[in-house]
């Protein structure tokens, strides 16, 4: 079911199985977004069980791009500018603990929501490697004074020396990258690593500089790493939805690499009712639209068919999705699909996974918790299906019988 926006907008669409119950008044979702505000920089996990029946049988990708098909995406990719801002250099930079903290400002073409320093940090493996994870941190969202004011995204920059479980836990022999390189790509733009504005809120300068901020970290990536022959792109929550953002800016940076992406609850799905509130505030002020390819006819829909258009045009791309299916925070809080969510997530993610049975492949189970990457429960078993670290190292080893499509 589709339906058209104000003359500006994209058309949005969303599954049949949606009930009208389902979408609720803008005045409602504001106050509920209020009230839950807090709770979209905070990360809870506790797995519960899913049934096995959720599998879906492995196939042949039915769409093999061509060399000549990555490079063709490669230019169109230059030619909508999402590399401009590579090149952007520190200012400064420290020592923290494990980790190397490079400090951004306006002046140096990064910084966060209210001109504060933005950071990026390094964490080298105690062994040199030609594995490296790019991280995008968690935070939030925020498109107008209401939002922005009211602290529904995080506004500063930090360094990550607090991070010490999930992927960051470099003590748990179960930990897939445990020896991996980290460039750590702190979030504080309000525009999930994807905006590309300087605007006003009632006076209050405000920069939504996300794909700059993005760019500082891949800069690094690409100076510091560029002959990792593992990469893997990956983010929870608002680092989730843009890491939509840094796929482009990552292979334009690094067109000869393959590409392990992997999101983290941050599944790129909108819901249609809010478009004349959130949604259309959401392109206005971020004005992230021009980096997306005009002939991605199903980013219409929904962001998450970008993910389609890459793997239908590059051939060194694999992308893991991983979500509880009632998510508190993107199903209720944030898109408010509410009972709907879980039927919503898995049919527009079916449409990709039988397109690239081989290369798409998800990792959903029961719950209303929120990002798994950075908590302890990345390790833990849910039943029938394992741990999310075991099928993380199975993706990142492309060992599809392991890597095992849950849904």
């Amino acid at each position: 079911m589709c339906r058209n926006g104000a003359p500006d907008q994209r058309p949005y669409c969303y599954p049949e199985t949606m009930h009208p119950h389902d979408l609720i008044p803008a005045a409602t979702w504001v106050r509920n977004l209020t009230t839950a505000s807090l709770l979209l920089a905070v990360a809870v996990a506790c797995g519960q069980s899913a049934n096995i029946d959720d599998t879906v049988a492995p196939a042949a990708d039915s769409v093999l791009p061509t060399a000549a098909d990555k490079q063709s995406y490669v230019d169109q990719l230059h030619a909508l500018g999402v590399d401009k801002y590579l090149g952007i250099e520190p200012v400064s930079s420290t020592t923290v603990g494990d980790w190397e903290a490079y400090y951004y400002d306006v002046t140096a073409g990064a910084t966060c929501l209210h001109g504060t320093p933005y950071i990026v940090s390094v964490r080298p493996a105690t062994v040199p490697t030609s594995a490296t994870v790019l991280y995008l941190q968690g935070g939030g969202a925020c498109w107008d004074e209401l939002t922005c004011t009211l602290g529904f995204a995080k506004k500063t920059a930090d360094v990550p020396d607090g991070y010490h479980n999930g992927i960051f836990d470099r003590t748990n022999p179960e930990n897939p990258v445990k020896d991996y390189n980290i460039v750590f790509a702190s979030y504080c733009d309000g525009s999930v690593f994807s905006g590309d504005a300087k605007v006003d809120y009632g006076g209050q300068e405000t920069w939504h500089w996300g794909i700059r901020n993005l760019s500082a970290a891949v800069t690094i990536l690409r100076d510091r790493f560029a002959d990792s022959t593992t990469l893997l792109v990956t983010g929870s929550s608002a680092g989730g939805f843009g890491t939509f953002m840094a796929l482009g800016v990552v292979r334009a940076a690094l067109p000869d690499r393959y590409i392990h992406l992997l999101n983290d609850s941050g599944p790129g799905i909108e819901n249609p009712k809010l478009a004349e509130t959130m949604g259309r505030g959401i392109r206005r002020q971020w004005q992230f639209e021009q980096f997306l390819p005009s002939d991605c006819v199903e980013c219409d829909e929904q962001l998450l068919f970008l993910l389609d258009y890459a793997l239908a045009h590059d051939p060194d791309l694999s992308v893991g999705m991983y979500s509880y299916l009632d998510d508190s925070v993107i199903g209720t809080l944030f898109v408010q699909f509410f009972s709907a969510y879980p039927a919503i997530l898995r049919e527009t993610t079916d449409r990709i996974h039988e397109r690239f049975p081989d290369r798409f492949r998800r990792f959903f189970v029961d719950g209303a918790e929120h990002t798994i990457l950075a908590n302890k429960q990345f390790y833990q078993p849910f039943p029938q299906k394992g741990t999310v670290a075991d099928w993380t190292r199975a993706f990142l080893s492309n060992d599809l019988s392991h890597w095992i499509d849950w849904r």
